[in-house]
């Protein structure tokens, strides 16, 4: 039987496209603005998917930024149309 993350294990390395929700402002958008109190919102984030375990993945953004998404955030992980 497949566990949940072997797909997403499987794309280690390759660009992804992250849904996922936020509180407050521990993100920035992409004008550098984050939100502010605990509104949620839904985010994208893109980059390289350095890491996947039980507890989420790590995504390593283009500025160099690694970001930890927790499976209870994530909308939708896609690899995109290249």
């Amino acid at each position: 039987m497949a566990e949940p993350t072997d797909v997403p294990r499987s794309w280690i390395g390759q660009d992804v496209v992250i849904w996922a929700r936020s509180e407050g402002h521990p993100f920035e958008d992409a004008h550098g603005l984050g939100g502010g109190g605990f509104d949620q919102t839904k985010d994208e984030f893109g980059g390289r998917l350095a890491g996947v375990n039980d507890l989420g993945d790590t995504l390593q953004m283009e500025d160099n930024r690694l970001g930890f998404f927790p499976w209870h955030a994530v909308a939708r992980i896609i690899l995109p149309v290249q």
